[in-house]
């Protein structure tokens, strides 16, 4: 806490504990865990965990949810105030492995205008969440209005055209 008694502004990109109902003031926002929730799977036993957040700026409020799915470790697009953001839970690729109770956001350059990287790598990501979409996949990861982040994890499935998407789409991000 700053000696004001308001929180302290986390630096985009830097590890930061949460817990519930605890706002964490970024430059450009406050993020607040809300719960953990588990949905049952008709196809995978274990469900799904989510793990839903309040961003807020100004007047608007967006909720943002996270979840490793079926096991991508992917971080999770969301806007707030017209900004792109990335919320990582588990593994980040701006701070490495994260702790439970740990997350990092990351401010998105992209402005999806079109056309660039970025874009490319969400495409090749749908794509390849396409060939598993019958695969009961939790709704964010495959109909959310917003395309999660790029898979570097598939390279070594896909080969070097997912490598090459997620290294383009780096570029991209701080």
């Amino acid at each position: 806490m700053a000696a004001s008694g308001d929180p302290q502004v986390v630096a985009y990109g830097k590890k930061v504990e949460f817990r519930r109902n605890h706002a964490i003031r970024f430059p450009d926002f406050r993020l607040t865990f809300l719960r953990q929730r588990h949905v049952p799977s008709s196809v995978f036993p274990r469900g799904f965990v989510y793990y839903d957040f309040q961003a807020a700026s100004g007047g608007e409020t967006v909720e943002v949810s996270w979840s490793e799915g079926t096991g991508d470790i992917a971080p999770m697009r969301f806007k707030v105030s017209g900004a792109a953001f990335l919320l990582e839970l588990k593994e980040s690729e701006a701070a490495g492995r994260l702790k439970d109770g740990e997350l990092v956001v990351r401010r998105q350059r992209w402005n999806g205008s079109g056309g660039g990287a970025a874009e490319q790598a969400d495409e090749a990501d749908e794509a390849f969440g396409g060939m598993v979409a019958g695969l009961d996949m939790p709704p964010h990861a495959r109909a959310s209005p917003e395309p999660r982040a790029p898979l570097r994890s598939l390279s070594p499935v896909f080969g070097d055209k997912c490598e090459a998407f997620a290294m383009q789409s780096e570029r991209g991000i701080e």
